[in-house]
Order: structure tokens, then C-alpha cells, then sequence
């Protein structure tokens, strides 16, 4: 199979059985087929898994429990290795197809996906343990961002959210079939809001990423005194102040007389706030 590796969306990507059908015109990646993928009633399937990186050194990744199932829009057949959509999950493929019934029709639906409850609940009811093979996709996870850790600078700061693409043999093996920078985040469906969603949230407490504000700004709204402080300024512009009166309790000393002691009648302290950690995703591998 050979992939463009500046491309995405499954766009000029090709499977060949003869060398001389190998031709591009870019930067390409050439990888072995796999031939003998996992197949979903009848039809190939990866999962796509979400991997946040917020340190390579040393490595610290988490990966995300919810998942996509994505599969071809049409039955598998290696025996036509030219027919893309038999062979490529992207949904962008997919949704060109014009022969979305027959994966209807087998109980793939319309729109090629899975979400991680659908997919888990498959495996159970044909027997096969998913949390075994999701702890093998982990290992894979980790030992793929182990192999590239000595190459990434420490950059204090900064995250990189990946995408996955794993599929399983019939053996229930799992190979990496790409890593996606920046992954697809766009929600064309129910299915894709489902699990993109909580997704971003969950990053976004992960990072631990603090509200901007802009002090600069004039204060607007949420204050119930704010339009007063404004008003009372615009006053004391215009009108001359008044020294205040002494009240009937001050007196007033007579030049020379000494000021008296202050008694201190008691303490006041600052409450300490501590700032707000909203849920976080539990490492699944934190290396030193």
C-alpha cells in the first residue's frame, strides 16, 4: 500500500500487488499489506485512538478510554486490491461510495463508524476479550512514542494530541497502520460530536488551561456595582470634594497633645483560594 506523506484523508492512497503499478508523484510511504485484517461482518475495520502527549522526556502520554470504529464502506476483497473502498476506512472515502446500502445492509450503517461502546459490545457477544486487545494497542501506543523520544526536544509547555490508526489481524494482532498529527476533530455526525466532545473537554482539563483575561478591558457586566464605581468617578471629576465632617465620637487634638496609643482590637487575614482542577484523563503510560 502506498501512502503520500503529506496528505490526508486517504487521498492518493493506493494498494498494489505488482511492483511496476508503483508510481507517485511525492513524498511517499510504501508499507506491506496486511492481508489478512480482522473483519467485522464482512467488512475491514481500524479504530482510531486519540493519544495526548504532554511531555516526550521524559514521556508522558494519555489515552483516551472512547474510541472510532471505522470501517470499509464495502465487503472485503483482496482479490480487488484497486477497489478503495473495500480497503480504506477514512470516512472521507466512504461517504463518496455508491453502494452505502450493502454496508446497511450488513450492519455496518451509513456512516461507516462505530463509537468504542458499539464495537466493545461486539467483541463480547462473539466471545473475544477487548480489554486484552485494547491493553495490547496501549503497548503499541507506548512503544511507538518510546522510539521516537531521544529525537524531541524538551519543550516545557507544550502538547501534541495524535491519532492512532490500529488494526487486528486474524490473530487479534495489532499493527500500526499510521499516526495522524492534528486528527480530524470535525463533527459531521451525532456519532462524531459523541466522542469528539467530551474529548476536547477532557483535554482541555488535562492541560489544565486557565480562562484568558483581558485585563486591560473595561469591565463589563457581571459586576452589579460596576456602572456606580463608573458614575462616581465621572462625580468626583466634576464636583469639588468635601472634606468630611468629624464625626461626634473623633475629637480633635489640640496642636502639641501626643496621639494616643491605638488599641488593636483584632486580626484580619486573606482567605487562600486554590484554583479549580477540572477532571482529568489517567495516564495510561508515565515513563521517567
Amino acid at each position: 500500500i502506498c501512502k503520500p506523506s503529506d496528505l490526508s484523508r486517504g487521498r492518493k492512497i493506493f494498494v498494489f500487488d505488482d511492483i511496476g503499478d508503483l508510481t507517485y508523484d511525492c513524498s511517499s510511504v510504501v508499507q506491506k499489506y496486511i492481508p489478512n485484517p480482522l473483519l467485522v461482518k464482512g467488512h475491514k475495520f481500524d479504530l482510531r485512538i486519540y493519544v495526548l502527549v504532554t511531555s516526550f522526556q521524559p514521556l508522558r502520554a494519555y489515552i483516551y478510554d472512547d474510541f472510532l470504529a471505522r470501517f470499509g464502506v464495502e465487503a472485503y476483497n483482496l482479490d480487488e486490491v484497486r477497489n478503495i473502498f473495500a480497503h480504506l476506512t477514512n470516512y472521507s472515502i466512504s461517504k463518496n461510495s455508491t453502494n452505502v446500502e450493502e454496508a446497511i445492509k450488513n450492519g455496518i450503517g451509513a456512516l461507516c463508524k462505530w463509537e468504542s461502546q458499539a464495537t466493545r459490545e461486539f467483541f463480547a457477544a462473539a466471545g473475544i476479550d477487548f480489554d486484552l486487545c485494547f491493553q495490547r494497542i496501549e503497548n503499541l501506543v507506548c512503544l511507538t512514542l518510546l522510539s521516537i523520544c531521544n529525537q524531541v526536544p524538551s519543550i516545557p509547555q507544550c502538547f501534541e494530541l495524535y491519532g492512532f490508526d490500529v488494526l487486528f489481524d486474524t490473530n487479534f494482532q495489532p499493527w500500526l497502520v499510521e499516526v495522524n498529527f492534528s486528527p480530524a476533530l470535525a463533527t459531521d455526525s451525532e456519532l462524531d460530536e459523541k466522542v469528539k466532545g467530551p474529548l476536547m473537554r477532557d483535554l482541555v482539563n488535562t492541560l489544565n488551561i486557565q480562562p484568558f483575561e483581558d485585563k486591560s478591558a473595561p469591565p463589563t457586566g457581571g459586576d452589579s456595582n460596576g456602572d456606580d464605581e463608573v458614575e462616581e468617578q465621572q462625580k468626583s471629576a466634576v464636583e469639588p470634594k468635601k472634606e468630611p465632617s468629624p464625626s461626634p465620637e473623633e475629637k480633635t487634638l489640640p496642636p502639641g497633645e501626643p496621639v494616643p496609643e491605638l488599641k488593636k482590637s483584632g486580626s484580619v487575614t486573606a482567605n487562600s483560594r486554590t484554583p479549580a482542577s477540572g477532571p482529568k484523563l489517567a495516564p495510561a503510560a508515565a515513563m521517567k
